[in-house]
């Protein structure tokens, strides 16, 4: 039988079609595609690079404890296997992580490998806070665990990785080459922090084993206007380390100007004192409390005096807010 040349267009179309799938399909996350005749799918994988770890769920295989099996493999393992199952043009999709030293296809050539500044760039360069000049005339440190007070933020941003990347990263939570200290939003986003004249909250993380054994945890709040860091709080492991915080502070700072005993007493009368402290020195205060509504939890503020400021007027604003009976 002969076919006629509309057929012959047809079938010719069809095995084009058919080669097309089958040698330049992308695989995509969380879809399946048939290997070694079972079904698997791609989860996710850490980034684009050949030596990231990928999550590979297994619906065919018969139960782990109860759960889908679910391995651990090497991304380019699993493009060697889609080139095996698939077709040998077929791929994996993009993680919109690029590996480490490549850009997206089609990207404007990288600017030179560094760290990504915390503080969104923009307008003109911050001026130190004025506290800063009253505090170096007279010899007061304005450093919190390295970092500096009153002077533009200048740390780095903190990348953090998400839940699923953090599973397969086996590192401290962070993306690979993070410097430290590094600062971010409050919120714990990886994105820049505005450089606004509106106040604004950042986490500052420190490295491990960075921070004095009584702080709890290695890691600190401040307060941020206008690019400039003008304050700092450290959370305290209370009463555990109440003895060392209260001897590097007074080490530091010297005598305070205020020391007030202060009592913590529970439902269970069980009570102790401790010394609650504060130094008001040239351009910089200082705060002190071995416990807040509990017992193991305490805490410190360090502030510009434009930082002390502001969380003063910032309590006072809270407080009229405040029902009144």
């Amino acid at each position: 039988m002969k076919l006629r040349p509309s057929a012959l267009v047809i079938v010719a179309l069809l095995w084009v079609f058919s080669t097309v799938v089958a040698f330049g399909q992308t695989i995509q996350y969380n879809r399946y595609f048939t290997c070694n005749g079972e079904r698997e799918a791609v989860a996710s994988c850490f980034d684009d690079s050949d030596a990231a770890h990928c999550l590979v769920m297994y619906p065919d295989r018969p139960l782990h404890n109860g759960f889908e099996v679910q391995i651990t493999e090497i991304r380019g393992d699993l493009i060697k296997k889609i080139h095996g199952c698939v077709g040998p043009g077929a791929t994996l999709a993009s993680t919109g992580h690029p590996a480490p030293g490549s850009a997206p296809a089609g990207a404007a050539p990288a600017a030179p490998a560094g760290p990504v500044p915390a503080i969104r760039p923009g307008g003109p360069a911050p001026q130190p806070d004025p506290s800063v000049a009253k505090a170096r005339a007279a010899g007061v440190d304005m450093t919190v665990l390295g970092v500096p007070l009153g002077q533009p933020l200048a740390l780095t941003l903190c990348q953090r990785l998400g839940v699923m990347d953090l599973l397969f990263s086996g590192g401290n939570g962070y993306a690979r080459g993070q410097q430290f200290p590094c600062a971010g939003p409050k919120d714990q986003t990886n994105s820049q922090v505005a450089n606004a004249a509106t106040p604004a909250e950042v986490t500052i993380d420190f490295a491990d084993g960075a921070c004095p054994s009584w702080t709890s945890p290695c890691e600190a709040t401040g307060l941020v206007r206008g690019g400039l860091l003008l304050s700092i709080y450290l959370g305290t492991n209370g009463q555990t380390g109440d003895a060392a915080a209260s001897a590097q502070l007074r080490a530091k700072y010297g005598k305070p100007t205020t020391d007030t005993i202060v009592t913590f007493k529970n439902l269970y009368n069980y009570s102790a004192q401790f010394h609650q402290l504060e130094w008001n020195l040239p351009g910089l205060h200082v705060e002190y409390h071995p416990f807040l509504t509990d017992i193991d939890t305490g805490g410190l503020w360090i502030e510009s005096e434009t930082g002390h400021q502001l969380r003063a007027s910032g309590q006072a604003v809270q407080q009229k807010q405040e029902p009144k009976l």
